[in-house]
């Protein structure tokens, strides 16, 4: 049997509704009509306003094209300000008391509110909360926007556009996981969909989607006619999904592309072990002091820039820019124009550095002895995005942890280095090399002796065991009596994350004193004899 002269929740008539035997409603005052599936609240959840709060009426809005009947299932209303038109959103608990307004004025967006203001859901007490689905959206009037396209599921809105969506989720977050399904409907700007993402990851596992729209937001849409297209979207909305996390079926365009050698190094043998250089990779070679480590980024430094034509910058922390820009040059033309007794023509050294230093392809830090992360990282940033440049160089990484005199400080302070700057090669796709200083071996061959380098030695090791892509330890006698044992260094592979093919492998590289180069031992060999043949180099 039919119940008639209830209140109506939608137009806040007091007799006008009538309650079918299917349970189904109808309102003779406002028109709206709700079946016995709809999601909305029991009539009685609709409360009297207080005093203070503004009054007004449902009406179209043409100018959104939002019908009466929408704006009257929600109460937003028209109303008058001191002679000024006001829409007037009365925002509710779940019990339905009014908690306060957001009065927006018509001729400008301008707002304010009345009454004590809570992260409230508009309209969310018209929702049980056990429905399968809920559309959330960034303002009240795509929230009616949407509601009018999809009559009869749940749509509410935050109350504070996207800098705040992420405190409304969570003061609403019991609530909201009543839901099956929550889908967000933010606008299509870079805030509304990074906020998106941020509320959608609130919630729990696979509960949470996101809503993709070609125009701005819902209400364009609606304005535009374009509401098939909005209605499809609230189905098509995909699962939200953290950053990094991809489906393997996405996966064939990647794995279709041929794999290729990388850049090559300045020396053969560590081009074969390796593969070559690749980007989003963080090479680290660790050595005791005074063992040729900066000598040894010079060569792969002018490699990259001469033989490749790649765009690099150098961040030598512990070397005069001018030490840099002249070791660049003197291992591209093997002259050493950094010493005073070395002699060449004023000609050779523009060609040197015209074909170096002014390729505009090199970018140099000055800023002798800075140890600051952030400084480091802001200043790589500049040089990958801003400079374009695909390989950084850091001279040495162990700077960054000088000062720091307790050793448990000292690895926490390394693991936070490495792994940020681990991170920020994949953030900005760079290749970063760096240098690691060792700590003194106990009770074993110095370093500086020839003593041999073990992952354990390097500073950070920890941090760069899990980090790094590659870890390589130079070897070499500085002190032995034998000029040709003193000139040659044994590189070892510490660390290959690639294949592990080249964990263990060793091989030589010799200095060539009178250049000042560094070439592998067996063509240092043929140099030497040319040379000795040609009787200059």
């Amino acid at each position: 049997m039919a119940i008639s002269h209830q209140p109506c929740a939608d137009c806040g008539s007091s007799d006008a509704l009538m309650i079918n035997d299917d349970g189904s409603t109808y309102c003779f005052s406002c028109g709206t009509h709700h079946s016995c599936n709809d999601v909305s609240a029991a009539p009685e959840k609709q409360k009297e306003m207080p005093k203070d709060f503004l009054k007004g009426v449902s009406k179209d809005i043409e100018s959104r094209c939002l019908s009466k009947s929408t704006c009257s299932r929600y109460k937003y209303n028209i109303g008058k300000d001191k002679d000024r038109e006001i829409q007037i959103a009365t925002y509710r608990d779940l019990d339905g008391n009014p908690i306060f307004q957001k009065i927006r004025y018509s001729d400008e967006k301008e707002f304010r509110i009345v009454g004590k203001f809570k992260p409230l859901l508009y309209g969310m007490h018209l929702f049980r909360g056990n429905d399968k689905k809920l559309i959330i959206t960034e303002g009240e009037i795509d929230c009616l926007s949407v509601s009018q396209v999809v009559n009869g599921y749940p749509v509410v809105s935050i109350p504070n556009g996207a800098n705040s969506a992420k405190l409304a989720i969570k003061h609403n977050l019991k609530w909201l996981e009543r839901f099956e399904e929550v889908v967000f409907c933010f606008d299509m700007d870079e805030a509304g969909k990074e906020a998106a993402k941020e509320c959608a990851a609130l919630l729990s596992v696979g509960k949470a989607k996101i809503m993709s729209l070609p125009l701005k937001d819902a209400n364009e849409m609606l304005k535009a006619g374009r509401t098939d297209e909005l209605y499809k979207a609230v189905w098509n909305a995909l699962e939200y999904r953290p950053d990094g996390i991809v489906s393997g079926a996405e996966l064939w365009n990647e794995i279709e592309k041929p794999i290729d050698y990388g850049l090559s190094y300045p020396f053969e043998t560590l081009t074969q072990l390796t593969y070559g250089i690749r980007p989003a990779e963080m090479i680290v070679f660790g050595a005791g002091t005074g063992m040729g480590k900066t000598e040894f980024f010079k060569e792969i430094e002018t490699h990259l820039l001469v033989e490749h034509k790649q765009r690099i910058g150098i961040i030598h922390l512990e070397e005069q820019t001018r030490e840099t820009i002249l070791g660049l040059m003197s291992k591209h033309s093997s002259i050493k124009f950094h010493l005073p007794t070395s002699e060449y023509t004023q000609e050779q050294k523009r060609k040197a550095f015209d074909e170096t230093i002014g390729t505009d392809r090199v970018f140099i830090y000055d800023s002798f002895g800075t140890t600051d992360l952030e400084t480091i990282k802001n200043t790589i940033r500049y040089m990958v995005k801003g400079k374009d440049c695909k390989f950084i160089f850091l001279d040495h990484i162990t700077a960054l942890g000088d000062g720091l005199e307790d050793g448990n400080n000292v690895n926490q302070y390394m693991r936070k280095v490495v792994s940020e700057l681990a991170n920020l090669t994949r953030e900005l796709n760079f290749t970063l090399f760096t240098i690691s200083h060792l700590r003194k071996p106990d009770n074993k061959k110095p370093h500086e002796e020839g003593g041999r380098v073990h992952l354990d030695d390097l500073y950070g090791a920890a941090a760069l065991k899990q980090w790094s892509s590659y870890v390589f330890g130079l070897e070499r006698n500085q002190q032995a009596k034998d000029v040709n044992v003193r000139h040659t260094t044994t590189l070892r592979c510490l660390k290959d994350r690639y294949t592990g093919v080249a964990a263990g492998q060793t091989f030589k590289i010799k200095y060539i004193e009178a250049t000042g180069r560094l070439v592998e031992a067996e063509a240092a060999e043929t140099f030497e004899e040319l040379s000795d043949e040609d009787g200059d180099f």
